[in-house]
């Protein structure tokens, strides 16, 4: 009886004097800086009275046009990025120097795009509860959608076919924001970035 408890004794100590689920300190200090980042963070408020909302898309593939329907089928990545100063912070010893963080996307403001043209019957650009968000130190967050099937309708001309030419659009837009308070914008080098564009196959 007296081993038994000199054993129960033994582990139980081990069990409370082991470093067990303790994070590594570039871990904790990242832990720590995302709980303040969000300590009173109100993600139904807009950042700023005017959010410049930066758009970019990685067309993957033209998948379909339907002509008599006149719609077209792409598959796609879309990045949308912005400021929130309320998610800034300085890179010191204090948060080991950290200067990019990833955050839940369901617990950040993000923009309610959709759009305009699209020729489903839910037109917005779904975001998983499981996505992460980049968050840089001066605030400025990057959020990047997964290949996405876009029908979006288009007006095609084909009298000239097959030697015509079509040119479609993709117009986004903030579904309950106007203008004055969510302003969409265009990288002028890099607005449809096509370097992994595959052909479809005919």
């Amino acid at each position: 009886m007296i081993r038994t408890f000199a054993f129960i004794v033994l582990i139980f100590n081990q069990f409370y004097s082991c470093d067990c689920g303790t994070l590594p300190q570039s871990q904790l200090a990242e832990q720590v800086l995302v709980a303040s980042l969000l300590n009173g963070y109100n993600k139904n408020i807009r950042p700023a009275d005017q959010v410049s909302v930066d758009i970019t898309a990685s067309l993957q593939q033209i998948v379909a046009m339907d002509e008599k329907q006149q719609v077209m089928t792409s598959s796609s990545f879309i990045s949308q990025m912005w400021l929130d100063h309320r998610l800034s912070w300085t890179p010191d010893n204090s948060n080991n120097n950290i200067t990019v963080v990833l955050i839940p996307t369901k617990s950040l403001w993000i923009p309610d795009t959709m759009i305009l043209n699209s020729a489903d019957t839910n037109g917005y650009l779904p975001v998983s509860d499981y996505s992460l968000t980049s968050v840089a130190y001066t605030g400025l967050v990057y959020l990047i959608l997964p290949a996405l099937s876009v029908k979006t309708r288009c007006e095609l001309f084909v009298k000239n076919f097959p030697f015509d030419r079509q040119i479609c659009t993709i117009n986004l837009t903030s579904w309950s924001q106007g203008m004055n308070r969510i302003l969409y914008t265009e990288k002028n080098d890099v607005v449809i970035d096509i370097r992994q564009y595959t052909e479809h196959p005919i």
